[in-house]
């Protein structure tokens, strides 16, 4: 890898979004089953991006408290993907999930 991926690798994050996630993908995010976010991508998201995950229940329309941070690692916006959504892989850091890790 030439000295400026690495250096473009290896850069501060471009942006944070802060953005809902229902409850059953936040567990399967939290537990580590779900490494990938599918969105419409009205944020240009890139990778190296920071993401906050909020748990949003959808039954209550309220935010449950919980959150999971993490940083955009790939993003695929290309074939296959409907028009303006984009697949990304969410790397959450272990930390954040050892606080939530004995919920449901």
């Amino acid at each position: 890898m030439s000295t400026d991926a690495m250096a473009a690798l290896c850069a501060p994050p471009k942006r944070h979004h802060n953005i809902k996630c229902w409850p059953e993908y936040f567990c399967e995010t939290l537990h580590g089953f779900k490494t990938f976010e599918i969105r419409r991508n009205d944020r240009e998201y890139q990778v190296r991006d920071t993401v906050t995950l909020h748990e949003w229940d959808y039954a209550t329309a309220e935010y449950t408290g919980r959150s999971l941070k993490g940083r955009i690692g790939y993003l695929y916006q290309d074939e296959g993907m409907a028009h303006g959504f984009c697949a990304f892989v969410l790397e959450v850091d272990e930390n954040e999930k050892k606080l939530y890790r004995d919920t449901p």
